[in-house]
C-alpha cells in the first residue's frame, strides 16, 4: 500500500529541509485535496480535505524507507524495555499537524525547490534581559548547555550565564531567569540562604523564573512555585504525549500562542498538579495519545504540564518536563520562547499572601517526599519480580527508593552526578543481570 505524507505548520518548512536533504521530494499542493482516508497523527481516520500549501511526500519515491523512518506517528517497538527514548517521531517533536493515507491520490502540486538553512530569527522587539542559571553538577552542565545552543545557534538571542555566587548582584541585569534540569539540592547548596532569599525576592519584586525538571524543584523548594509534586509510577522512558492547552486563547495564556496542542517529551517525570498557579497546559482527562512505550501513563490524566503563577509582582513558569530535550524537542521550545519572552496572562491573579504561604508550605512538603537521588536509574518491573530486583540492587550496595502501582513496582536508584552508563560503576553490568533473571518492564538512566 502506498502512503502519502503532509505537512501543514510551522516549522514545517524545515522539516521540508530536512527531507531533501536526504534527496526525499516534496510537492505543495496548488489546489484542495480531498482525502477519504485521512489518518491524523494521534486521531482516528477519517474523510478530510486539505488546504492549497499543504506538503505532500509521496512513499513511491527511492527514499521511502527514510520517509516512512522520519514522518511516522509511531514506530513499531518489538519489546517492551527500552534503555533510551523510545519515541522519535520528527513531526511530533515538531508539534506538526500532519497525517498519511493508504488511498492513490493526485493532487495538483508543484515541487518544493531546495529550501535554505534556516537563519536564527534572533530576540523579539523589546525582548526583556535574560539570564541562564546553570544549576552545579554534570546534569545540569548537560540541560545548560542545551540551552545555550537554543539561545545561540537556533534563536540567536543574547542571554547572560547567572552564577550562583552572584545571584544576589547579577539579577539585578536581567529581567527573566531560565534554570534548566539539574540536582535542585545542589543548587540550593550553591545559593545558600542569602542566594535563595535573593532570588525570591528578585521574583516577588518583578522578576520571571522559567524553570523545568530540577528548575522546577528548586522552584518549589525556595517557595517560587506552589507547584505540587509527586513521584510518579510509570514506564515511559522518552514518550512523546500530547498535552493541551487550556485556556487555548492566547490572551488568557499566552504560552498557547501559535499553538492549540502540543506533543511533550516525557521521561517517567513527577506528576505535578496547580497549587495556586494556573495549568497553562495540561495532560487530557482519560487515555493518552501517545507514542512510544508508554506503560502506567493513565496515572498523567488530568495533571499539568506547565503551569503559570503570579508570585508578587513577578511570575513563575515550571514545567514538569524538559522543553528542549537534548536540544531536538523543537515543538515545546515554542512554549519556552513563549514563556521566555511572551507577555503575561491578562487573568493572572497574586493570591494573597496568608493563602499562598499555605500553598508553599503543602508544595514543599510534597516536593520533600520525592526520592533524593539526583539523575536516578530507574527500574520498572512486574509486582512478581519485586523480590529478585531488590535482592539484587541490594548485593551491588545500592542506595534506592521503592514504590508500587498496581502491578508494577518502581525502583528508583541515586545517582546524584548524573553519570551515564558508561562512566556508572554498575549500571550495565546491573542491566545485564537484571535481563538475565527477569525481564524488567523498563530500564532507564541518563
Amino acid at each position: 500500500m502506498r502512503q502519502h505524507r503532509r505537512l501543514e505548520l510551522q516549522p514545517r518548512i524545515d522539516r521540508v529541509r530536512r527531507l531533501q536533504r536526504m534527496d526525499v521530494k516534496a510537492w505543495q499542493l496548488q489546489a484542495p485535496l480531498e482525502v477519504p482516508d485521512y489518518h491524523p497523527y494521534g486521531g482516528s481516520t477519517t474523510a478530510k480535505t486539505l488546504p492549497a500549501g499543504s506538503y505532500w511526500i509521496p512513499m513511491a519515491q527511492a527514499r521511502k524507507h527514510w520517509i516512512q523512518a522520519m514522518l511516522h506517528h509511531d514506530p513499531y517497538l518489538p519489546v517492551s524495555v527500552s534503555y533510551d527514548v523510545s519515541a522519535w517521531s520528527n513531526p511530533l517533536l515538531m508539534n506538526l499537524d500532519g497525517g498519511s493515507s493508504g488511498t492513490e491520490l493526485k493532487p495538483r502540486a508543484d515541487l518544493v525547490a531546495p529550501v535554505p538553512t534556516p537563519v536564527p530569527p534572533g530576540p523579539p522587539a523589546g525582548a526583556p534581559r535574560l539570564g541562564l542559571f546553570e544549576i552545579p553538577g554534570s546534569t545540569g552542565f548537560e540541560s545548560a548547555g542545551a540551552a545555550r545552543h537554543l539561545f545561540e545557534r537556533v534563536w540567536g538571542v543574547p542571554f547572560s550565564s547567572v552564577r550562583a555566587d552572584r545571584i544576589a548582584t547579577d539579577l539585578g541585569q536581567v529581567d527573566v531567569l531560565l534554570v534548566p534540569d539539574g540536582y535542585a539540592n545542589s543548587a540550593l547548596q550553591a545559593l545558600g540562604s542569602k542566594g535563595q532569599k535573593a532570588l525570591t525576592d528578585w521574583v516577588g519584586h518583578g522578576g520571571r523564573y522559567v524553570g523545568y525538571l530540577g528548575g522546577t524543584e528548586l522552584a518549589v523548594k525556595t517557595g517560587i512555585s506552589t507547584a505540587v509534586l509527586t513521584a510518579s509510577h510509570t514506564a515511559a522512558p522518552g514518550t512523546l504525549i500530547r498535552v493541551n492547552f487550556e485556556p487555548s486563547d492566547p490572551t488568557s495564556n499566552p504560552l498557547a500562542r501559535g499553538m492549540s496542542q502540543a506533543w511533550i517529551m516525557y521521561n517517567d517525570n513527577a506528576v505535578m498538579s496547580t497549587g495556586m498557579g494556573m495549568a497553562a497546559a495540561s495532560f487530557p482527562a482519560g487515555a493518552q495519545t501517545t507514542s512510544g512505550l508508554a506503560i502506567g501513563v493513565e496515572e498523567l490524566a488530568g495533571s499539568a504540564a506547565v503551569i503559570d503563577e503570579a508570585v508578587g509582582s513577578g511570575r513563575s513558569i515550571v514545567f514538569s518536563f524538559d522543553p528542549n530535550f537534548r536540544g531536538w524537542t523543537e515543538g515545546t521550545q515554542r512554549i519556552l520562547w513563549n514563556a521566555l519572552f511572551g507577555p503575561a496572562p491578562a487573568t493572572l491573579v497574586t493570591a494573597a499572601s496568608d493563602m499562598r504561604q499555605d500553598a508553599v508550605d503543602a508544595a514543599k512538603r510534597a516536593v520533600k517526599a520525592l526520592p533524593d537521588t539526583g539523575k536516578a536509574i530507574r527500574i520498572v518491573v512486574r509486582q512478581t519480580d519485586a523480590d529478585t530486583t531488590r535482592a539484587l540492587l541490594q548485593r551491588y550496595g545500592a542506595e534506592f527508593r521503592e514504590s508500587r502501582k498496581g502491578e508494577r513496582t518502581v525502583f528508583v536508584i541515586a545517582n546524584r552526578e548524573g553519570l551515564d552508563r558508561e562512566e556508572h560503576p554498575y549500571a550495565l553490568e546491573l542491566a545485564r543481570e537484571l535481563k538475565r533473571q527477569l525481564n524488567p518492564i523498563s530500564f532507564s538512566m541518563p
